[in-house]
């Protein structure tokens, strides 16, 4: 489970950033809502303002990882938002017990899930296609992607299940935590499927947060400008960043066929850039989903940081879940067939 650190006071920042990056007094801190495995703000000083992310991560080498990663992609062509180097040459720095990266601030802000066009879509699924043709055949320089623990999703389900069962009475958001812990059980209780069972090659650096919350479009919206967050970057099977992809960019305000349509164009525009089978995609939406199953830090961010901030993503994340015992094969075949034509 996650735990961040307290906010860094704004004193002990501004006197770092003036002597690693020459920034003149920072003025203004603002922490924006979202970064869900890390902390992201907007600092102000008097000539501009500047974006400042705090890692989850305290060890060096993860954060030496996730700028190899940002530096690799944009040696490839990949337009990466890259941190703003210090007067050491470092990519990062750090602080008041974090690891931090400073980068220049976008005006335009990520578009809205509502905001997204068959047009921003295929943009989208085009764009990863990109990222996989430059991340293929690479060296071992970052870690294979975490899947699933069996053991690790029972100790930390129990710590949550233990916290509502000292609750004298359940709120709504308790409830449907509640149930969603249930349904997670029973299906990872169940689930025989090991990481192991897949014959999906891990081959490919992939983003592995890739999403409409992490591109900038232009300001017309006809081209994505710039990629970021390469936080979970990692070395990993295609088709599992597909179809994560595919259901944050396509699910996250339901799972109507509207959503559904939205799924074909994006998978249309990623299989016209990039080979993928339907054998593959089928098995990348069924590891994308048995991941999810054993994943409760939704759950307890809401739970134990009561954190509103979270609502939505723990409405989209039940969506998800729900949907475990439909025949995903079906679901995705129906998809894959649709955006061939």
């Amino acid at each position: 489970m996650i735990n961040h650190d307290s906010i860094p006071p704004l004193d002990v920042l501004s006197l770092k950033l003036q002597q690693l990056f020459d920034i003149d007094k920072i003025t203004g801190m603002h922490l924006l809502s979202g970064g869900h495995l890390c902390k992201n703000f907007i600092l102000k000083s008097p000539e501009k303002k500047y974006f400042l992310k705090q890692y989850r991560h305290k060890v060096s080498q993860t954060v030496h990882q996730i700028k190899h990663a940002e530096q690799y992609f944009s040696d490839q062509g990949i337009p990466v938002v890259l941190p703003i180097k210090d007067v050491h040459g470092r990519a990062a720095f750090f602080v008041d017990h974090n690891w931090y990266s400073l980068f220049p601030f976008w005006s335009n802000p990520p578009k809205d899930v509502r905001d997204l066009d068959d047009n921003a879509l295929c943009l989208l699924g085009e764009f990863l296609a990109r990222i996989h043709e430059a991340g293929k055949d690479v060296g071992r320089e970052i870690q294979p992607v975490l899947l699933w623990d069996r053991e690790r999703f029972f100790l930390e389900v129990k710590e949550l299940e233990l916290v509502l069962e000292q609750q004298p009475v359940l709120s709504k958001v308790e409830r449907q935590i509640k149930s969603l812990l249930k349904i997670k059980r029973e299906f990872v209780e169940s689930n025989t499927l090991d990481i192991h069972d897949f014959d999906l090659p891990y081959d490919t650096i992939i983003h592995c947060d890739f999403s409409y919350q992490n591109v900038f479009f232009s300001e017309d919206g006809l081209k994505i400008e710039a990629v970021f967050d390469f936080e979970k970057a990692s070395i990993g099977p295609r088709a599992f960043e597909v179809a994560r992809s595919m259901f944050v960019c396509c699910f996250d305000d339901g799972w109507e066929q509207r959503n559904i349509d939205q799924a074909i164009v994006f998978i249309s525009a990623y299989i016209q850039k990039q080979p993928l089978s339907l054998g593959e995609f089928q098995q990348g939406v069924k590891m994308y989903l048995v991941n999810l199953a054993h994943q409760p830090w939704v759950e307890a961010k809401v739970l134990l940081k009561n954190s509103v901030n979270y609502i939505d993503l723990l409405e989209a994340h039940e969506r998800r879940i729900t949907h475990l015992p439909d025949d995903m094969d079906a679901f995705a075949k129906d998809i894959y067939e649709k955006a061939q034509k």
